[in-house]
């Protein structure tokens, strides 16, 4: 079914999936999700990089683990995304709100003095950055050297 009207998306929803795909069509979509393999290395690398870089107290361990899985996720979500829709964004800008809403509940749980010092930002930084950075850039070369069949027609 083509799309004939004026103004109209330019993805459409395909008529026979691929086998192994979620159906695709979605605008914005990167067009091939992450794996559970994924899923485990960037949440392995945040449980051991907290464990690595923090003294053992416990507060500090779930402060950064649960502050670098809330950036990893958003980033993750933000670097798959090719084209942006406000409403994208307006939910990416509440999720990070209701983060930080959440330290305000979970002050027992989460040391707010700790989070505030620059030692605790660096640390964040480079976990969120090792569990994002690997994933990125395996995605990038799989679709410079496999590229989607929709980038293939329109080049």
């Amino acid at each position: 079914m083509e799309n004939k009207q004026k103004g109209a998306p330019a993805c459409e929803q395909p008529r026979e999936p691929r086998a192994g795909s979620t159906g695709g069509g979605i605008c914005g979509r990167a067009g091939r999700g992450g794996t559970p393999a994924s899923s485990a290395f960037a949440g392995s690398t945040i449980m051991y990089g907290a464990l690595l870089l923090f003294e053992s107290e416990f507060v500090h361990i779930v402060a950064i683990s649960f502050t670098s899985l809330i950036l990893t996720e958003l980033l993750m979500v933000a670097l798959t995304i090719q084209t942006w829709h406000w409403l994208m964004t307006v939910a990416e800008l509440l999720s990070l709100a209701c983060y930080i809403a959440s330290l305000v509940f979970l002050h027992e749980f989460i040391d707010v003095y700790f989070i505030a010092t620059l030692s605790f930002l660096w640390k964040v930084s480079v976990i969120t950055l090792v569990s994002c950075l690997p994933l990125y850039v395996l995605k990038y070369l799989r679709r410079r050297f496999s590229p989607p069949s929709y980038s293939k027609l329109t080049s």
